[in-house]
C-alpha cells in the first residue's frame, strides 16, 4: 500500500479507493489517519459490517485523535439523511456529534466502511438507492465521500466505481 496516494482524495467528490492487497480495516485506518492528521477534517464514518468500536480501538492504539469523527453503525438498516436521534431503530451512533441530528453539511468527508458487505444483506436495488441518496445529499453540501473497496468486480464495487468522480488505486506502483 502506498499511503502517499491518499493525497489524491479530492474534496467535494466521490472517491473510490481500491486496494486488492490491503484489508479494509487497515485501509480505513490509513484513510482516517490521513484525513484527521493532514486535513484536520470532520468525518462521518459509516460502518456496515461490524460495530465502529473496532475502528475506535485501532485509532486509539495508534494515538490518532478522534475528536472530529462521528461513527454511524447501520447494520441492516437503510438510512436517509438527515438522521434524527429519536427515530434510530437499528442505528448506533458513537464519537462526537455536532448537534442532535446527523446532517452531511456538518462533515467534510463521509467514509463508508465495507460497502461490499451490503451484497450479503441488501438487494442490488437497495444498495443503489443507498449510494444514490448518500451521493445526492453529499453533493448538496460539497461533502466528500470515500468508498474503500477490495474489488470492483462485485455489484457494490462496480456500482461505486460507476458513481465515483475519482478512482484511486492504492496498490498501483507507478503514476
Amino acid at each position: 500500500m502506498n499511503p502517499e496516494k491518499l493525497k489524491k482524495i479530492t474534496p467535494g467528490k466521490v472517491n473510490l479507493v481500491i486496494s486488492k492487497k490491503t484489508p479494509i480495516p487497515e485501509l480505513n485506518y490509513q484513510i482516517l489517519k490521513y484525513l484527521i492528521t493532514e486535513r484536520k477534517a470532520k468525518i462521518l464514518f459509516i460502518s456496515i459490517e461490524k460495530p465502529h468500536q473496532y475502528m475506535t480501538y485501532i485509532l486509539g492504539m495508534h494515538g490518532v485523535p478522534q475528536r472530529n469523527i462521528t461513527y454511524l453503525d447501520i447494520e441492516d438498516s437503510k438510512i436517509k439523511f438527515p438522521i434524527t436521534l429519536n427515530n434510530m431503530k437499528n442505528l448506533h451512533i458513537g464519537g462526537f456529534l455536532h448537534r442532535e441530528i446527523i446532517v452531511l453539511k456538518d462533515y467534510d468527508y463521509v467514509v463508508v466502511d465495507n460497502i461490499e458487505h451490503l451484497q450479503h444483506i441488501w438487494t442490488d436495488e437497495s444498495i443503489k438507492e443507498f449510494l444514490t441518496s448518500l451521493i445526492g445529499d453529499a453533493n448538496k453540501y460539497g461533502t466528500s465521500i470515500i468508498i474503500p473497496v477490495r474489488s470492483t468486480e462485485n455489484y457494490p464495487g462496480k456500482l461505486a466505481m460507476d458513481m465515483c468522480n475519482e478512482k484511486i488505486d492504492i496498490d498501483e506502483v507507478r503514476e
